[in-house]
């Protein structure tokens, strides 16, 4: 049974994808992929297997009434497209980033790593992100976590920043709804659970 939900996804991927255009799957061709391509896969994995209509059950922050809203998986999901397989990006600090988009493997060695170091500080956790996915900054390459820690907070905060919201595939935190009890608009996420439960 898998422990945690990076080792359930990955599950559902080897259960769930057969070939790539003519080449079989393994996991490692799986774990191998960005994270972006193996999030669009769940998607389209889901779709299939429980069609394009999901029901969500939240809880309204403002009223504490519960609310059913429904998402429909085809026309509410935006897939957005990765821009380049090593984008360069200026920062608002001016700094220039050129990363890779995270793989199912930098996934592993993160989590892995934070349920090694669970009393680890943001600030850690940021770091460790950017080892592994941050070529270069300003035109000096980062080489594991010594050069990313020498980074300045705000930069690694900015670079974090930018990868979670600028992230291409499914893009499942646009959602909002409107509360029935109370008006007020929510944001509404959909989870890997929600898909798969």
């Amino acid at each position: 049974r898998a422990k945690n939900l990076r080792d359930r996804k990955s599950r559902v991927l080897e259960r769930g994808v057969v070939k790539l255009g003519d080449e079989e799957t393994t996991s490692d061709v799986l774990i191998g992929m960005t994270s972006p391509d193996r999030e669009t896969m769940l998607l389209a994995i889901a779709r299939a297997t429980y069609g394009d209509e999901l029901e969500l059950r939240i809880t309204c922050p403002r009223c504490a009434q519960e609310q059913t809203p429904t998402v429909n998986l085809a026309q509410d999901i935006e897939i957005r497209k990765a821009e380049g397989a090593r984008p360069e990006v200026k920062l608002p600090s001016g700094s220039v980033l050129i990363h890779r988009w995270q793989t199912g493997e930098d996934e592993k060695a993160i989590g892995e790593w934070i349920e090694k170091n669970p009393n680890a500080t943001k600030s850690e956790i940021n770091t460790m992100i950017i080892s592994r996915v941050v070529e270069y900054i300003d035109g000096k390459s980062i080489i594991g976590e010594v050069s990313a820690r020498q980074l300045g907070l705000r930069v690694r905060a900015e670079i974090v920043e930018y990868l979670w919201k600028e992230q291409p595939g499914p893009a499942y935190g646009d959602l909002d709804m409107i509360c029935s009890g109370c008006s007020h608009k929510a944001v509404l996420e959909v989870t890997f659970e929600d898909l798969f439960r």
